[in-house]
């Protein structure tokens, strides 16, 4: 499996297909290296998120996320999505530098505070702000004692705070019935039964 394969999946998981990030994981725990590690407890806070609903909190914020900062990175597989949806023409709306694809924000795909085109929504999107290398390489970088990654989540992220608090209460009472803390693929299963009323 190359880096896009890998990409590519992930993508799929972030959208809430679970077989896929069942797959991500287990091909990131042949890794036994902490980028490894983090990688995968971010891909699942974010597995997470993604599959509260949060649109309250979105539109209160107003969808800052898709306004400010620099460009969003775009891979040929999301042209592919939204022009599959929108037609070849939606092209236009991304921005080759060099050999690479982006949208510029405010992305030209925010309607109000929501997005025009959830269903297809890019990759870097659906990571924000959990899984977004942009946000969470401070991680990477830095020696922690905790257990499991403290992510970083934006001041102005309310739709963040409100999954990581279920997320940081499912890590706690695993931890406190099985003296240690879930390995992401055990998170994941936590999360998937619990925010799916699956008992």
């Amino acid at each position: 499996m190359n880096a896009n394969d890998i990409h590519y999946l992930t993508k799929r998981a972030l959208k809430g297909d679970v077989e896929k990030a069942r797959i991500v994981l287990r091909y990131l725990d042949r890794y036994r290296v902490s980028v490894a590690s983090i990688s995968a407890y971010l891909i699942v806070f974010q597995f997470a998120m993604n599959l509260l609903d949060i649109s309250e909190e979105c539109r209160f914020c107003g969808g800052r996320c898709c306004k400010e900062r620099g460009y969003i990175p775009i891979y040929q597989f999301d042209i592919d999505d939204v022009t599959s949806m929108l037609g070849a023409d939606a092209i236009r709306y991304f921005m080759k530098i060099n050999s690479n694809y982006y949208l510029g924000r405010p992305c030209p795909f925010l309607k109000d505070w929501m997005c025009s085109i959830n269903k297809v929504k890019p990759y870097a999107c659906l990571s924000y702000p959990f899984a977004s290398e942009e946000i969470q390489i401070g991680l990477f970088n830095r020696e922690s004692n905790h257990p499991y990654p403290q992510p970083f989540i934006p001041h102005h992220c309310i739709a963040g705070y409100k999954a990581w608090k279920i997320i940081s209460q499912a890590i706690d009472e695993f931890n406190a019935k099985n003296g240690r803390i879930p390995k992401p693929i055990e998170l994941l299963e936590i999360l998937w039964r619990s925010l799916n009323n699956i008992q």
